[in-house]
């Protein structure tokens, strides 16, 4: 689907990409139900998804005339954000041992490590902020390109 928004700058809306992907004649197997009806939750679905944040590299937006359109969006930023995000609440669930038993070399490591940690939050934060800045300069990029009535 990437490969497929890329080629389309403007994006495209639901029914340009349901026409898009029914010209492949294995994936549109999967898109139409037994009766050759059109399979609309995988697309509801696959909506729910983007929206979310859960497919990378793929958005869903207003254009200027405001309909929804799938554009493709190199803005890994995002996801590396959310990855990060997901490791720091992890490592804060776990518990160190005992650091009593600790050589004063080993509580540096420690506690070098929390700095550390705590510094990652702080980037990670900016680097959520600089996201969604690309994101909105991509999206006025978009806006543009389809304002015209292109």
């Amino acid at each position: 689907m990437y490969n497929l928004l890329s080629k389309n700058e403007s994006g495209l809306t639901s029914d340009e990409l349901w026409e898009e992907l029914m010209s492949d004649k294995e994936l549109s197997k999967e898109l139409l139900d037994k009766n050759g009806k059109r399979r609309n939750g995988v697309v509801v679905g696959l909506t729910t998804r983007i929206k979310n944040g859960k497919v990378d590299n793929i958005r869903v937006i207003k254009n200027s005339n405001n309909k929804l359109v799938y554009i493709a969006s190199g803005n890994n930023l995002n996801f590396v954000g959310k990855l990060t995000n997901k490791f720091i609440v992890d490592v804060r669930k776990l518990e160190f041992m005992d650091l009593k038993d600790l050589s004063a070399e080993d509580k540096k490591v420690l506690k070098d490590y929390e700095k550390a940690i705590t510094n990652l939050t702080k980037m990670s934060a900016n680097l959520e902020k600089l996201s969604e800045k690309i994101e909105k300069e991509e999206t006025k990029e978009i806006t543009n390109v389809t304002g015209d009535g292109q």
